[in-house]
Order: C-alpha cells, then structure tokens, then sequence
C-alpha cells in the first residue's frame, strides 16, 4: 500500500511539473517589432498600445513606422521587423527574394469600403476621369499595391494597356507632397492622404471603391518568427488584435485622434476623418492573393514560379500543378 501511495504521490507531482512546464510555456513573454507604411491600416494594434492590451496577453510590442514599401520590406528582409502591414503584392515580393511571410490575417480590405485607394491630381492639371491619364505619367510604388490597382482601374475604364503609363515615387508622402505641389500630374494614395488632399482642394479622378473590390491589407509575419513563437503566439496575437478591433468598431470616434497622431494628419482632417470599420483577424482567401501572383508574374516582378496555400497562409514555390510545395 505505501508503494502504492509513493507512486501515485509521484505521478501527480510529474503531472503538476509537466503542468508549471505548459503554463510557463504559455505565458512566456513574446517580443515583437511591427512595422507599417504611415496609414490607417494599423489602428487597432495602436489602441492595443493605448488601452496597454499587449501586457495582459505578455506580449511587448513595438511598432516602427516606414516611408516607402521599399524601406519595409528591407526591414523585413534584414530582421528589422517580425510583423509587418503589407499589401499582397509586397508578400510575393518577400516570398521571390528567399523572405517569406506568414500571412497572418487580413488588417483591411476583407469587404468594399476598406483599404481605399485612389488616383488624385491637383486641380490646375485639368483631369477629372481616367481618360484623362492616358499617356500621362502617374506616380505609383512599383510592384505594390498602387500601381496594380492604378492598371486594374484603368484596364476597367477600356485605357488600352500601352497608354498606362506610371512614374516611380515610392515613399509616401513625398508622393503626397508632389502632388499638392503640382510636380507631378496624378498619384495613386491611400484613405488618409485622399482625405487630407480633398480637404486641400485636390481633385480625386478616381478610386476603388466602384466595382470589383481588389485591395488588401495584411499583417504578415517572418516565417522563421512566427515558427519560433510558443504554441499559442499567433492566438496571442490575434486575440489582441481582435480586442483592438471590438473597441474601434464599438466606438469609432474615440480612437480619430490617435490615428491622426500617430500619422500625423493636419488639424482639419483629425477633426472628421471616417475611422475605418475593421474586421476581425482571419486569413485571407486565395482569390485576391492568387491575382497579385499572377500580376507579378505577368509584370516580371517575380523569377519564380508561386503559389498561396490558405491552410498556411504561406507562399510558396509552386512545382507542380497540383499546388504550393509544403513549407
């Protein structure tokens, strides 16, 4: 009976070590930088920040913001960053240069009215509709976001192809300020700077939100990050995100003046920007991933044959036509 007792004793003192050992494992703080462009995409990690939801889940978390796509994908490719807001373009473009990513979930662009973009010129270069820009150089970031939805628009307003014509200015906000300034005829911009340029007189020819809807957001993850992180890290994540999400959603106004902050929008358009409604954390479908691939592959952007699996959120060098090789 007592050698009985001794191994019962001892099988429940291994249980409970087994259970401090999946505990401490749970609980282990995760360190992450976030990178991002300088736009609204990234709201609801920025309350996270705010309403300090990052500590209760043990993550610490900062966030870097970038100039161009340029700069962050380099972030990511030097492991400057371990989370970043990308456009699926910028995802394929990581995956060909051997940096692949995680595609986490989806930050805007899960339905129309999210992740707007749009063409705007200063009114004094006289277009007002897509026939006005053929043969007219447009500022984009090439091999992004910009300038596939800049084609898509102009392939939906019968431009022929050869008479689309773009200008490279990558970082963001010079592109802005060339506008305003007239340098240049037309730009291709996101929610914030679309706003901002309405409230100064600009002229928006164009956006996205008619038809097809064909732009998203994602936050991403570094593979060799994300497959380095406890069992539950990504739900930590996302669980934060989800939380960030709920409180926006539920209260939109309260969180215009901290975006205006943190992008550091001029005082007009603080006071009345439209906060964005945003989805909660799921991965994208392979439709919009599918088409910026094939894109990028038409364009010469990309030197390999890839492919998205939406089980893994992965991209991956696709070798047979039955799909993405495992990763």
């Amino acid at each position: 009976m007592k050698r009985l007792l001794s191994l019962v004793l001892c099988f429940a003192l291994l249980l409970t070590a087994a259970g401090c050992k999946t505990n401490d494992a749970v609980s282990k703080q995760i360190s992450l930088r976030i990178g991002t462009l300088a736009c609204e995409d990234l709201l609801p990690y920025w309350v996270a920040e705010q309403q300090e939801l990052f500590e209760p889940a043990n993550l610490k978390a900062e966030i870097i913001i970038y100039q161009s796509a340029d700069d962050l994908m380099a972030a990511v490719k030097a492991a400057e960053v371990d989370l970043a807001v990308i456009d699926p373009l910028v995802a394929v473009s990581l995956r060909d240069a051997d940096a692949p990513v995680e595609l986490l979930w989806v930050a805007l662009g899960q339905s129309a009215g999210q992740s707007h973009f749009g063409v705007m010129a200063h009114p004094d270069r006289g277009l007002y509709e897509l026939a006005n820009l053929a043969d007219v150089p447009v500022a984009v970031a090439p091999g992004t976001i910009t300038e596939y939805i800049y084609e898509r628009m102009m392939a939906d307003a019968g431009i022929p192809a050869e008479q689309v014509v773009t200008e490279d200015v990558r970082p963001l906000q010079q592109r802005y300020d060339m506008m305003v300034d007239n340098q240049l005829a037309a730009a291709v911009l996101p929610a914030t700077h679309l706003y901002t340029g309405d409230l100064n007189g600009m002229v928006l020819i164009a956006d996205n939100l008619d038809g097809e809807y064909i732009s998203m957001s994602l936050v991403a993850g570094r593979v060799d990050f994300i497959d380095a992180l406890p069992e539950d890290g990504v739900q930590r994540l996302r669980q934060v995100w989800d939380q960030a999400v709920g409180l926006i959603n539920a209260d939109p106004g309260s969180y215009r003046s901290l975006l205006a902050d943190k992008l550091q929008l001029p005082a007009q358009a603080a006071e009345g920007y439209p906060i964005a409604d945003y989805p909660l954390a799921a991965r994208p479908d392979a439709g919009q991933i599918d088409a910026a691939v094939r894109w990028m592959s038409g364009k010469g952007y990309i030197s390999i044959p890839l492919a998205y699996n939406p089980e893994t959120g992965r991209i991956a060098i696709d070798l047979s036509p039955g799909g993405p090789t495992p990763q």
